[in-house]
């Protein structure tokens, strides 16, 4: 057992090294880590390749449709136009005084269906004249913004890093996986808006000209439909099938044909400019991520086949240290997130590397949902130099890097922490 402990700890420290120092993609990463721990492992390398295999088809049959459809979701609504007059409505409901809590949920709904590089981007342009209107700082407008889609990348499905983990943890009912999240969400969000407005409550506002946006003529009902309609019948089918048991009429509110209704309506109710250049776009978008999440189902198939969880779990009952494991789980992805920069990258490895090494019976739903939401915990920081999204934030929201060590970096370890100690509290009365 020894040895392969030490090649498990050689595999993650080679695909840290390769992602950081080589610069190599993790899909590559993932796959030679796993031909590394195969070698050093209990079985023969041609069982080793076998699981491998196994692997990286049953994640890709089990999350594939549901990335793509995701990535096609978020792809019409951004083309039509609808998440900027989502956002604007909601901005509304923060009124003049308080416009940081508006554009925070925007960040929230609009970072569900669409990545939060993209959407911040497209969002961020509506700061500075809110900025005008308000008085307030445009830089806690821009991390207001920010924060809001950075936890939705990393907590709501179906973003494409928690579509992932549940995909490879085995999380079945999203609509568990989905509630827990906002419990957890909700009250980080409102800590972290609170710390903003007390370091950038107000201040001078640039006398330069503010960029109007020309918003599309798009009634909200029409611009939420897509969104909420495959939420809702999720939510539906686990009503009916709690109050009157299984029936196949439940397949409707399966998670592949609710986020297929959204592309459907999306289709039908929004304006498209383009005709196909949503469906490449959303394959292209797609394509990386399915590759990475298959190869991270296949490093933990490799992983499981050895039989290193059954001689762990026989060593520390799950039953008696489940905390613990939440924690493990959420100082991994820290570590990974922090060494490499991708959320999405340091998600799917510590989910694959948990399933290879957790028991593969024992665990319901609400528990394997408290796990991967210590997984995003942990991928949510330290967000710093290596991470495109704080590239993005800082460039396009104008924001000196100083401000972004001490108010995203920080802020953002420090709300990931929060997130921790919450789940820890959940997990200690309920679990």
């Amino acid at each position: 057992m020894f040895i392969t402990l030490f090649t498990l700890l050689l595999s993650i420290l080679f695909i840290m090294w390769s992602s950081v120092r080589l610069k190599w993609h993790p899909a590559l990463a993932l796959f030679l880590a796993s031909l590394l721990y195969g070698l050093g492992s209990s079985i023969s390398f041609a069982e080793a390749l076998a699981a491998l295999q196994k692997g990286f088809g049953q994640l890709m049959a089990s999350v594939g449709l549901l990335v793509l459809l995701g990535c096609m979701l978020g792809q019409q609504l951004a083309q039509s136009g609808a998440i900027q007059v989502l956002a604007q409505k909601l901005i509304a409901l923060g009124g003049k005084k308080n416009p940081q809590w508006g554009i925070a949920l925007a960040g929230i709904l609009v970072g569900i269906p669409v990545f939060c590089d993209a959407a911040f981007v497209v969002l961020h342009r509506l700061n500075p004249a809110l900025a005008r209107q308000s008085g307030k700082d445009p830089v806690l407008l821009q991390l207001s913004l920010a924060f809001g889609l950075y936890l939705s990348h990393t907590f709501l499905i179906p973003t494409p890093g928690p579509l992932a983990i549940a995909g490879t943890l085995g999380i079945t009912a999203f609509d568990t996986f989905f509630g827990l999240a906002l419990l957890f969400v909700f009250p980080v969000l409102l800590l972290c808006l609170f710390l903003l407005s007390r370091l950038y409550n107000s201040s001078p506002v640039e006398k330069e000209p503010v960029e109007q946006q020309v918003l599309p003529q798009i009634p909200l009902w029409r611009a939420l439909l897509p969104l909420l309609f495959p939420i809702l019948l999720i939510a539906l089918s686990s009503i009916v099938r709690f109050a009157f048991g299984e029936s196949p009429w439940l397949v409707l509110g399966s998670p592949v044909l609710a986020i297929a209704s959204g592309v459907l309506l999306a289709r039908l109710w929004l304006p498209q400019p383009k005709k196909t250049a949503w469906v490449s776009k959303s394959v292209a978008q797609a394509g990386p991520i399915l590759i990475i999440t298959a190869m991270g189902g296949a490093f933990g198939s490799v992983i499981a086949a050895s039989g290193l969880g059954a001689e762990l779990s026989e060593m520390v009952p799950i039953q008696d240290s489940f905390w613990a494991l939440c924690w493990a789980a959420y100082f991994i992805a820290l570590l990974l997130k922090s060494a490499q920069g991708s959320s999405t990258s340091a998600m799917i490895v510590t989910a694959s590397l948990l399933l290879g090494i957790m028991p593969s019976e024992g665990l319901s739903q609400v528990p394997l949902s408290l796990l991967a939401l210590s997984i995003g915990a942990g991928a949510l920081a330290v967000s710093h130099t290596n991470d495109s999204y704080f590239w993005v934030v800082s460039r396009m929201g104008r924001i000196p890097l100083p401000k972004m060590f001490k108010s995203w970096s920080l802020l953002g370890l420090g709300i990931s922490f929060s997130i921790m100690l919450l789940i820890t509290v959940f997990t200690a009365l309920w679990v």
